[in-house]
C-alpha cells in the first residue's frame, strides 16, 4: 500500500514538473530588459540599448519571446563596434548573435513607457475592437528610437489579421498616439504601396509591409545586387488590405539586396542592406 502511494505521489510530481517546464513565462518589456542588461554587462565593457520587439504580445503587454538589440561603439577604433542581439524566451535571456556596429540607430534611454501602458493605449485606440472583429489576429510590438528629428522614442503596436494589418504608433515617452499626414495602415488602402523595410540595415531578418487596394495577384521577390532572385516571399492572390512579410537572410552574405512588389501591372523596387 505504501509502495503504491509512493508511486502515485511520484507520478503527480512528474506531471507537475512537466507542466512547469512546458509553460510559457510571459514578461513585460522592462522586466525582460532588466535581464537583458544583466547579460549584456557580462558581454561588453559598455554599450547602449537600441530597441526591442516581441513576436506575440498579449493585451496586458506581455510576451514569452522578446528580441533585444544593444550597441557597443568604440570611439577610438570604430571598426571594433558591434551590435549584440539578445533573445528573451520564457523568462530566460541568451545571446542570439553578434553583428557589426550599425551606424545611425538611436539609443533608447529612459524614460519610456512599459509595454503594458503601450498596449493599453493601442487597445483604447481601436485594438480591442479589431480583436473582437478578427479573433485570429496576432499582435506584435516594437520599441525603437528615431536617429533623426524629431528624435523621440516610439512603440509600434501592430495587429496582424489574415487579410489586413493595422499599426498604432505611440510616443514611448508621453504615451500619446503619433499622427502623421498619411495613415497607411487603414484596413482598406486607397492605392498599392510598398513601404521601407524595418530595420534597415538588418541582421538577419527584416519586415516588409505593403498595401493592396483590391483583390489582386501579388508577388514579393528578393534579388541580390546582380539581379538574381534569392527568395520569393509572396506569390498568391490577395484580398484588399495591408500585409506584412518577414525576410530572413540567415543564409545570405552581407551586401545590398532589392525587394520588388508586383501587384497586377504595378511594379516597385526598393533597396535594403544586410550587415553582419
Amino acid at each position: 500500500m505504501k509502495h503504491s502511494a509512493f508511486i502515485a505521489i511520484t507520478f503527480l510530481l512528474v506531471i507537475a514538473i512537466t507542466d512547469v517546464s512546458s509553460s510559457q513565462v510571459r514578461m513585460n518589456a522592462k522586466q525582460i530588459k532588466t535581464l537583458g542588461d544583466s547579460l549584456y554587462n557580462t558581454l561588453s565593457p559598455s554599450g547602449f540599448f537600441i530597441g526591442m520587439k516581441c513576436s506575440n504580445i498579449d493585451t496586458v503587454g506581455k510576451s514569452n519571446l522578446w528580441n533585444l538589440d544593444y550597441l557597443f561603439f568604440d570611439m577610438i577604433n570604430p571598426q571594433n563596434g558591434k551590435t549584440y542581439y539578445l533573445k528573451g524566451e520564457d523568462g530566460k535571456i541568451s545571446l542570439d548573435s553578434i553583428g557589426p556596429s550599425v551606424v545611425g540607430l538611436a539609443v533608447v534611454n529612459e524614460p519610456w513607457i512599459d509595454s503594458d501602458s503601450a498596449m493599453n493605449v493601442a487597445e483604447g485606440l481601436g485594438g480591442a475592437l479589431i480583436r473582437k472583429q478578427y479573433p485570429t489576429c496576432i499582435t506584435k510590438a516594437w520599441l525603437f528610437g528615431w536617429g533623426w528629428p524629431p528624435f523621440y522614442k516610439e512603440w509600434n503596436i501592430e495587429y496582424i489579421c489574415p487579410d489586413s494589418i493595422r499599426t498604432f504608433r505611440i510616443n514611448a515617452e508621453t504615451g500619446n498616439r503619433i499622427v502623421t499626414g498619411i495613415e497607411p495602415n487603414q484596413f482598406v488602402p486607397q492605392q498599392v504601396t510598398l513601404y521601407p523595410n524595418y530595420p534597415n540595415p538588418f541582421n538577419p531578418s527584416t519586415t516588409i509591409q505593403y498595401s493592396v487596394p483590391k483583390q489582386s495577384n501579388v508577388k514579393l521577390i528578393i534579388y541580390d545586387a546582380l539581379g538574381r532572385e534569392v527568395a520569393l516571399l509572396v506569390n498568391e492572390e490577395k484580398m484588399a488590405g495591408n500585409y506584412i512579410a518577414e525576410f530572413n537572410a540567415a543564409n545570405l552574405s552581407s551586401g545590398i539586396y532589392f525587394y520588388q512588389l508586383r501587384v497586377d501591372e504595378f511594379v516597385q523596387t526598393k533597396k535594403m542592406i544586410l550587415l553582419r
